[in-house]
């Protein structure tokens, strides 16, 4: 039988450059200890872009990567299981990438539990700026604001005294309720025909 199809159905849908990006990733141990994962996508990657060969049938592929050996149906279906995962793992960080505002809050988030004050200001100031500096008026604007005004407060209450942050509180409910009121009319908008 083909290989696992959710797998073919992935890479299909990789361009050029993106399986470059995807054999990085597979050749950093980092994401993958696994070299024989390397090695079926190496054999796969003969048949790009159409993936439809009849020799991407899981004893043609054994017998490329383990000429010597009798079939083992559990150990070639753990390495598509493995080069699968892989794959999704590759989609997954193409998302991350693109979401700049978001990548920045994901490193915030994980210096509060570092403790380090400097590290918290210095990135907290990065994203302030970033949304000081930007379109004040695109949709998630009041949202980002809220969700940084509660990382400081979290920031504060994990390595401080809050006694004093009471206003952090009152900017953190006004911006949600900014943001909730902007979708709320946006979709009322959407509904009724004015956007």
């Amino acid at each position: 039988t083909m290989l696992n199809s959710t797998l073919f159905e992935i890479l299909r849908t990789f361009d050029k450059e993106e399986l470059k990006k995807f054999e990085d990733l597979l050749n950093s141990p980092f994401y993958n200890k696994n070299s024989n994962a390397i090695k079926l996508f190496k054999t796969i990657k003969k048949y790009f872009p159409e993936l439809n060969s009849p020799d991407l049938k899981r004893d043609n592929l054994w017998k490329e990567l383990y000429p010597e050996k009798e079939f083992n149906y559990g150990v070639m279906k753990n390495l598509v299981y493995e080069l699968t995962r892989l794959s999704y793992k590759m989609m997954e960080l193409q998302s991350y990438e693109s979401k700049l505002i978001e990548k920045e809050f994901y490193l915030l988030e994980n210096i509060i539990y570092r403790s380090s004050e400097k590290l918290f200001n210095t990135q907290y100031k990065l994203i302030e700026n970033i949304l000081n500096n930007g379109d004040k008026f695109y949709e998630g604007y009041f949202k980002h604001l809220s969700e940084l005004k509660f990382l400081k407060y979290d920031y504060i209450y994990r390595n401080k005294s809050l006694t004093k942050e009471k206003s952090l509180a009152i900017d953190i409910s006004e911006f949600k309720v900014y943001h909730n009121l902007i979708s709320l009319f946006k979709s009322y908008g959407t509904v009724v025909g004015f956007f």
